[in-house]
């Protein structure tokens, strides 16, 4: 399978995980963790299967199978009607979902894909999720919109027959920007529901968001970010943009604190994502069980918090968030600084 098919399969199980799950959680009217809670089951098991190393222990064939079995519960769910079967099966296909996607969370080969090529995996995918999940089709093409178009990924997404091992455990500094970028698509449906009094359409809402995921990473690799960065510097600017972010979003509620600091925290993640193989499809998996469940823990909270708090509970999340990169930020500043500079990991793959 060409590595950019692989690609496209897996970026368009991501995105399409963390925008319809949540848009189901939501029409289903699931009061527990106002909707998200498919969407953290689904993050957190990705994690946890990925760095169990799932696929590694897979045949190369299970993970059509699984897309497959993802594609039909899609298509089953979508019809269901507001009710507990209906929670209950949304669960079960987050779960089938998040070893999917662990499946296909397999490194390609730098330089694999051709430079034609480059960015167009994750914009395709983009342009995919939002015509599922915007209403841009009529209702009866939208109910089978997403079925098919994760059954096109799950024929893509075949993965190599000797898949790499996973990464080693990264620092606590290191899962910061994926927990960031990860609870900032996780809330979509949440801050749309808080926009919508703006006038924010819930196209717009999705379309900021998948640009933010999507398209950065995009210009991280056209170099409108230095290509060669000191070591410590190659760690330290993801985590300022992080602490600039969560600060830029703790100053206000509008329309333009929202956006200035959801694009500063998406920033953080596509430099970092820049260096870091693994966490090209965020959130990466992360070795420890503790780390790996922070950020659906973080989305939980803000999903039972907000019915109470509003868009309160994400600030103080993001805080969180925020805080600890300029505790990191601060600690990098007490380590000796190497005598080369470290260049930032470049590939034609997203």
């Amino acid at each position: 399978m060409p590595p950019e098919a692989l690609a496209l399969a897996r970026w368009t199980a991501l995105l399409m995980g963390w925008v319809w799950l949540g848009a189901q959680g939501q029409r289903l009217g699931w009061s527990v963790a106002s909707g998200v809670l498919p969407v953290a089951l689904w993050w957190a098991l990705r994690l946890l299967f990925a760095q169990a190393g799932l696929p590694a222990r897979l045949a190369p064939t299970v993970a059509p199978l699984l897309g497959a079995a993802t594609a039909l519960g899609a298509l089953l769910v979508g019809q269901w009607q507001p009710a507990a079967t209906g929670h209950v099966a949304l669960l079960v296909l987050a779960t089938v979902w998040a070893a999917w996607s662990a499946s296909l969370d397999v490194p390609v080969a730098r330089g694999a894909c051709r430079r034609s090529w480059s960015g167009g995996p994750p914009l395709l995918a983009a342009a995919l999720t939002a015509l599922c999940t915007t209403g841009a089709l009529p209702a009866m093409h939208s109910l089978w919109a997403a079925p098919v178009v994760l059954l096109l990924a799950a024929a893509l997404g075949r993965p190599p027959t000797v898949p790499n091992a996973p990464d080693a455990a990264p620092s606590a500094a290191s899962a910061l920007p994926a927990t960031a970028m990860g609870l900032m698509m996780g809330t979509l449906w949440l801050n749309n529901a808080w926009c919508s009094a703006a006038g924010w359409s819930p196209a717009t809402a999705v379309m900021v968001h998948l640009g933010a995921m999507a398209a950065l990473p995009v210009l991280t690799r056209l170099d409108l970010v230095p290509r060669h960065l000191s070591a410590p510097w190659a760690e330290r600017l993801p985590l300022a943009l992080l602490a600039l972010g969560a600060g830029v979003l703790l100053a206000g509620t509008g329309a333009t604190h929202g956006l200035v600091g959801m694009g500063l925290l998406a920033l953080a993640w596509s430099v970092h994502a820049g260096r870091h193989r693994s966490e090209a499809f965020p959130p990466s998996p992360l070795a420890v069980a503790g780390w790996a469940l922070c950020g659906p823990a973080l989305l939980l909270a803000v999903g039972w918090l907000s019915p109470t708090t509003g868009p309160w509970a994400q600030q103080l999340a993001y805080s969180l968030i925020g805080g600890a990169a300029l505790l990191a930020l601060l600690a990098t500043g007490w380590r000796p600084t190497p005598p080369h500079p470290l260049p930032l990991a470049r590939s034609d793959s997203p």
